[in-house]
């Protein structure tokens, strides 16, 4: 198939090469005889057979009407037309001349005379003795009578209070929107936000906390959680359901419910030593002093030296040392490869779980040996 079209390409290229003047001459007759207007774009021809076109978008699509003649789109392409159609109005644009725009979405909307030029739905100008208005960003723009409390009429349009336009994208001096893309605006920022400034326009807005605090400074740090949560000062401070392994819950007038460090059998605050006979571990980022070593962790003992809590593998609920487990946590199944035990999450490829206990992995060929 490839041969035969490189073939014909041959052949006409031969037959151009020959005879490059008639060629050409027989292409503009043929293209008069079409009667395909060869209209002109950004000095790209477009060549569509659309009646009264004065320019295109394309090859294919008419852009611009002649002058007394309307564009209309549809699914089907566009067209010249002399008038628009019923529920459609013609519009004067900038780009494309007078175009004809459905009015079915305007009219939906009580007592609003004119919609936006590309969103027939949103209502940009009302009828004789309306007032436009939009509750905040994102809600649809309506016609009243008057404006409602928490709005001042500001010529043919409702502005929400202290704010200096029409969609509240900025605040009077002192006040602070309640969101970032507006929506009105605030003396002060409710429970659950802090104040920030926009760092362009320099407008000050409402940042929300992070999850389930109450009073913050910034996204990253908590002050006071909601209740029945507790504080915790790690990295970030944070807000928590219950207070992890090396912390005990308590209570400040500041903060509400915290996570205080267990500093128990601690000789200071760091938990750099501990009293005798307790094993000294570190728990996340910090040293804790305990009466005997927690889940996960095991046992170091050295004559003549503080006793210590050494971590367990990974996944690892009970152990010897670092590199021998004995049993893996809940949930998880143990593998054992060069006498060591793993702990995984599926068996991997080559096998399958034990159904004894179904908390072991054992190679598939010995597992079928052993059932045989």
């Amino acid at each position: 198939m490839e041969g035969r079209a490189l073939i014909i390409c041959l052949l006409w290229a031969s037959f151009f090469a020959k005879r490059p003047v008639a060629a050409m001459e027989n292409m503009k007759s043929e293209s008069r005889e079409t009667h395909l207007p060869s209209l002109l774009l950004n000095n790209q021809v477009c060549s569509v057979n659309v009646p009264n076109c004065a320019s295109c978008l394309d090859h294919r699509t008419c852009h611009r009407c002649q002058d007394g003649f309307t564009l209309l789109e549809s699914y089907w392409g566009a067209s010249c037309v002399e008038s628009c159609p019923d529920d459609f109005t013609a519009i004067q644009t900038e780009d494309n001349g007078v175009i004809c725009r459905t009015t079915e979405g305007c009219s939906r909307i009580p007592h609003c005379s004119q919609c936006e030029e590309q969103f027939d739905d949103i209502c940009d100008r009302c009828e004789d003795g309306y007032l436009l208005m939009q509750q905040g960003t994102g809600a649809k723009v309506q016609c009243v009578a008057s404006c409602p409390a928490g709005f001042v009429k500001h010529g043919t349009k409702c502005r929400p209070e202290m704010c200096e336009d029409f969609f509240c994208s900025r605040c009077k001096d002192g006040w602070v929107l309640q969101y970032k893309q507006g929506t009105k605006c605030l003396s002060n920022c409710p429970s659950g936000f802090f104040r920030k400034e926009d760092m362009y326009s320099g407008q000050p807005y409402c940042e929300m906390c992070r999850a389930n605090c109450k009073s913050c400074q910034d996204s990253y740090n908590c002050d006071v959680c909601e209740s029945d949560f507790y504080l915790i000062k790690d990295v970030f401070s944070k807000c928590l359901l219950s207070c992890p392994a090396g912390f005990l819950a308590g209570y400040s007038l500041e903060s509400g419910n915290v996570c205080n460090k267990d500093t128990r059998g601690c000789l200071d605050e760091t938990c750099s030593h501990c009293q005798d006979g307790w094993y000294r571990v570190r728990i996340r980022r910090d040293f804790h002093c305990r009466q005997k070593c927690p889940t996960g962790y095991f046992e170091i003992m050295r004559e003549g030296k503080p006793k210590l809590c050494g971590r367990c593998p990974y996944n690892c609920q009970k152990c010897l040392s670092r590199r021998e487990c004995k049993q893996c946590k809940e949930g998880l199944f143990s593998v054992v490869r060069g006498g060591r035990l793993y702990c995984v999450w599926h068996c991997p490829r080559g096998y399958i779980p034990l159904e004894d206990d179904g908390k072991s992995c054992v190679r598939a060929n010995d597992d079928l040996s052993g059932r045989l």
